[in-house]
């Protein structure tokens, strides 16, 4: 999947457009690594609620929660790889 590229490419989408993405590529990976929405969002330091939202797109990020998502599955990777 390349996530978020049409955003690059000045195709026109909506704010919950993308919020649907995320909360796709957030859950695909959750699953994928076999991870509770409950264990993922205390990694997070962020309510399961949030992640809930998220998930189903039904949550208009901020930077900063996009910026915690987004750093979390990268050092969730590294963190599972080196071990």
């Amino acid at each position: 999947m390349e996530l978020f590229s049409k955003y690059l490419f000045d195709e026109k989408v909506s704010s919950q457009e993308l919020a649907k993405e995320v909360g796709d590529f957030i859950k695909g990976f959750r699953v994928k690594n076999e991870i509770t929405q409950m264990d993922f969002s205390d990694y997070l330091g962020i309510s399961l609620r949030q992640v809930q939202r998220v998930e189903s797109g039904n949550s208009n990020l901020s930077l900063e929660y996009l910026t915690i998502l987004m750093k979390g599955t990268h050092q969730y990777s590294k963190d599972n790889f080196l071990n």
